[in-house]
């Protein structure tokens, strides 16, 4: 492995640990939507993670209909 590829493995493994901190610390709050990085939404209400332009309660539902 080089030291681009190092540095890539480093920055995503970096990106990870964010998003899940982001997550983690979101799910202590309650529900609503919660920007975690990038264009990435959290729901606290569903646990659901969304980079769409999704609304809450279209969210909820699929979210609902998978369970």
């Amino acid at each position: 492995m080089n030291v681009r590829q190092s540095r890539k493995k480093a920055d995503r493994l970096a990106t990870a640990a964010k998003l899940t901190a982001a997550v983690k610390w979101a799910l202590s709050k309650g529900p609503e939507w919660v920007p975690v990085g990038g264009n990435f939404r959290f729901c606290r209400g569903c646990n659901n993670v969304s980079n769409s332009s999704v609304s809450h309660n279209d969210a909820i539902a699929n979210y609902q209909r998978q369970k």
